[in-house]
C-alpha cells in the first residue's frame, strides 16, 4: 500500500473537520493570543488614524510650509513603514507561538499560554526564514505569473496562487511537526502534498472559500479583488453615461464665487467641521468593524489550521502503522531499505 493510500479520498476531510472542532473546542486558549494581536493591530488603525486627523488640522490651520510639510508626510512614512514591520513581525510571532500549541493539542492534553511562548522561542526564526523564502519566491516568479495570467484571461491569477498553496502548505506545519529546518520542512511538505494532492487539494480550497467570504486569505484583502471586477465591469458594460446622469440628478454646490484670494484657508474653514466629525464618527466604527471582522475571521483560521495538522498527524501515524506492520511481518524489509 503506497503512503497514505487509504486517507486520500476527498471525504476523509470531513472526519478531518470533526477533529478539528472537538479540538477547538476543547481548546479555548487558541484564542487569547489572537484576540490580543487583534487589539494590537486595532490600536494601531486608531494610532495611524489620530495621527492623520493631527495632519488635515495643521494643513487646514496652514501651519506648514513646503518645507515641514515635506518633513511632516517623510515622518508619517516611517510610522507607516515601522507598522508594517510590526504587524508583519507580529504575524510571524503569532504563527510560531500558535502552530505549537495546534501541535500541542492534539496530544489531547490541553494548551497553556506558556505553549505559546515556547512555540516562538523554538520556531520563531525558523518560521521568519520560511516567510523570507516564500517571499522571494513571489518575486522570482511574478512577472511569468502576470504574463500567464493574462494570457489566460485572468484564470491564472486564481490557479497560480492555489497550486503554490496546496505545495505549501504543511511547508510550516512539517517544520513544527517534525521538528525540521526550513529546507527539510519545504521538502517533506512538498511531498506530503504530492501524495495526498486530492484531499488537501479539497481542504484548502474550502479554507480559501471561507477565509475570503470573512475578509481574506493568510492575509488582507478578501474578496476585494471580485468586488473590484465587478464594479468596474458594471462601469464599463453600457454604463458610460454614469456621470452624465449623477451630474444631472444632484446639484453639485458652485463654490467658484469663494475660490478667489484666500480661497483655500476660507474652504478649510467651511468644511473643517465636517472633517472632525468625520473623523470622530469613522475611526471608532471603522475600528469597530476592524475587530468584528478579524474576530469572525480568527474563528475560521484556527478551525481550519487545526484541520491542516489533523490532517498531517493522521497521514503520518497512519504511515507509521503500515510501516509497523510490514515489519512485523517481514523483519528484513527495514534492512532492504536501508541497503536501497
Amino acid at each position: 500500500m503506497n503512503r497514505g493510500e487509504g486517507m486520500r479520498d476527498i471525504s476523509s476531510i470531513f472526519d478531518y473537520f470533526k477533529k478539528a472542532f472537538h479540538l477547538n473546542k476543547s481548546n479555548k486558549e487558541l484564542y487569547y493570543p489572537q484576540i490580543a494581536f487583534i487589539l494590537v493591530k486595532a490600536s494601531m488603525f486608531v494610532i495611524f488614524g489620530v495621527m492623520l486627523y493631527q495632519f488635515v488640522m495643521d494643513v487646514s490651520g496652514g501651519q506648514f510650509t513646503d518645507l515641514n510639510m515635506i518633513s511632516y508626510v517623510k515622518s508619517m512614512a516611517w510610522w507607516g513603514i515601522a507598522l508594517l514591520l510590526i504587524l508583519g513581525l507580529g504575524s510571524v510571532i503569532m504563527e510560531a507561538g500558535l502552530f505549537n500549541m495546534y501541535k500541542k493539542s492534539l496530544s489531547g492534553q490541553g494548551v497553556t499560554v506558556s505553549d505559546f511562548r515556547q512555540g516562538v522561542s523554538t520556531y520563531f526564526f525558523k518560521m521568519l526564514l520560511a516567510s523570507i523564502m516564500m517571499i522571494l519566491i513571489w518575486l522570482i516568479i511574478l512577472i511569468p505569473y502576470m504574463i500567464i495570467g493574462f494570457i489566460t484571461l485572468f484564470t491564472g491569477f486564481f490557479i497560480i496562487p492555489l497550486i503554490i498553496g496546496i505545495f505549501t502548505a504543511m511547508w510550516k506545519v512539517s517544520i513544527v511537526m517534525d521538528d525540521l529546518t526550513v529546507l527539510e520542512g519545504f521538502r517533506k511538505g512538498f511531498a506530503f502534498a504530492k501524495d495526498n494532492f486530492k484531499a488537501l487539494t479539497a481542504l484548502i480550497i474550502v479554507k480559501t472559500a471561507f477565509l475570503s467570504s470573512t475578509g481574506g486569505s493568510g492575509g488582507s484583502g478578501g474578496n476585494s479583488g471580485s468586488n473590484f471586477n465587478n464594479n468596474y465591469n458594471g462601469s464599463f458594460n453600457g454604463n458610460t453615461n454614469t456621470g452624465n446622469s449623477i451630474s444631472e440628478s444632484i446639484d453639485i454646490p458652485d463654490f467658484s464665487p469663494a475660490i478667489s484670494g484666500n480661497s483655500f484657508e476660507e474652504v478649510m474653514q467651511q468644511v473643517l467641521p465636517y472633517i472632525k466629525t468625520g473623523f470622530y464618527v469613522l475611526i471608532p466604527v471603522i475600528t469597530i468593524a476592524i475587530i468584528i471582522g478579524a474576530l469572525v475571521k480568527m474563528v475560521f483560521e484556527i478551525f481550519f489550521n487545526l484541520s491542516i495538522f489533523v490532517m498531517y498527524d493522521d497521514i503520518e501515524n497512519n504511515m507509521l502503522t503500515e510501516e509497523a506492520i510490514k515489519l512485523k511481518k517481514d523483519p528484513l524489509a527495514s534492512f532492504d531499505m536501508e541497503v536501497k
